[in-house]
């Protein structure tokens, strides 16, 4: 997001250190590239993951789907949004020639931010429910009251307890800021593409008034439920997690013998695939966690912004990771595999069927028993 607070003190609690303002310059420009990156791995990615998220609609029985089509919608929601908020972003202050976004425009961006923030934060809480409830299962699965977590109807409860609770988060998140108008806007002389006597004003992101009373007690307690429910804690999470799964992992491999070959490749399967996806976002948001810290640590309007900043590269790779789970599932899964292979013959098929003259009552039966054939097993 570029922001260039020129007459406010960004960081007043660091007396005239000459580094940070030079890291937050970088962290700015560095963000102003991965608003490009994010863009169009949005773009990739949506089709993507629409594509996953409609293989992942026709397997049930399992926690651990029903949670990875809330990450899968959650993901979809982030990547609509980063294509939508992109001229927004860009066009904050305006450029030469391009006028400055009004206040209505800015208040929807700001919309759009909540949004993304609200599922970011829930994919995350997700991840780490997903990669709990899958040690559970696999660690007690002899005990009957472990029994319900892994049903579908438990993780789309557990997905929507987890949505509800991130969007209380993110009104309070919403409300941490408000546009001040700074100044007013005017083309430079050489603009052909409006007419020269333009003014508009010109709006920066502050800090609300109800974060800001009592030297900034509300925004510090709201950085440090926020900050530590939403990036510290699952960064520390998400690797213990990891770790019990690889753990749990290696004993059932050591107590093969007792298991049949499929029900151990699909425990297996299944638990290596949680620890891929675990730790790809665990990776992805560390950064975020780190900047998270300091944020909570100091209540100036600088950490606030590179907050932000390290926000939107994080996010950038957190894309990157929701693009490629559709791959993930389909080299790990077998059902996943079987599923999204009869949705492309499907397909195939009635495009086929499309096409003039090709209509032919033998081909089409041979080809629906070809679909059918061989059970799906499942995995997830």
């Amino acid at each position: 997001m570029p922001l260039s607070y020129l007459e406010v003190d960004l960081f007043p609690s660091i007396n005239e250190d000459v580094s940070i303002y030079k890291f937050y310059d970088f962290l700015e420009k560095l963000s102003n590239d991965s608003i490009y990156v994010e863009f169009w791995i949005s773009i990739v990615g949506v089709f993507l993951t629409i594509f996953h998220l409609v293989v992942l609609s026709k397997i049930t029985g399992s926690s651990i789907v029903s949670i990875m089509i809330g990450v899968a919608i959650c993901d979809l929601l982030s990547m609509i949004v980063n294509i939508a908020s992109r001229d927004m972003i860009l066009n904050f202050f305006g450029a030469a020639c391009t006028p400055p976004n009004t206040l209505f425009i800015n208040h929807v961006f700001w919309i759009l931010m909540t949004i993304r923030d609200d599922v970011i934060r829930c994919s995350t809480w997700l991840t780490v429910l997903m990669a709990l409830i899958r040690y559970l299962v696999s660690k007690y699965f002899s005990k009957t009251q472990f029994h319900v977590m892994s049903g579908f109807h438990f993780g789309f409860l557990a997905s929507l307890v987890s949505f509800l609770i991130s969007s209380l988060f993110s009104m309070f998140f919403y409300l941490c800021v408000k546009f001040v108008e700074v100044g007013k806007w005017k083309p430079s002389q050489n603009c052909t593409n409006i007419p020269l006597h333009t003014e508009m004003l010109l709006y920066e992101q502050r800090l609300s008034d109800m974060f800001s009373i009592d030297n900034g007690t509300p925004l510090r307690i709201f950085q440090l439920v926020n900050g530590s429910a939403s990036k510290i804690i699952p960064c520390i999470l998400l690797p213990f997690l990891t770790t019990l799964l690889a753990v749990e992992l290696r004993r059932t491999e050591k107590n093969r013998r007792s298991t049949s070959v499929l029900y151990k490749n699909n425990t297996e399967k299944t638990t290596i695939l949680v620890i891929i996806m675990t730790f790809l976002i665990f990776v992805a948001s560390l950064p975020t966690g780190i900047a998270t810290a300091f944020q909570v640590a100091y209540v100036d309007l600088g950490f606030l912004f590179i907050f932000i900043y390290v926000d939107t590269i994080c996010n950038a790779l957190l894309l990157s990771t929701a693009s490629i789970n559709c791959f993930i599932c389909f080299a790990m899964s077998s059902q996943y595999r079987k599923t999204a292979k009869r949705m492309l013959r499907n397909a195939i098929l009635n495009e086929w069927m499309a096409c003039p003259g090709n209509i032919n009552g033998e081909e089409i039966n041979a080809n629906s028993l070809f679909l059918s054939r061989d059970p799906i097993n499942k995995d997830i």
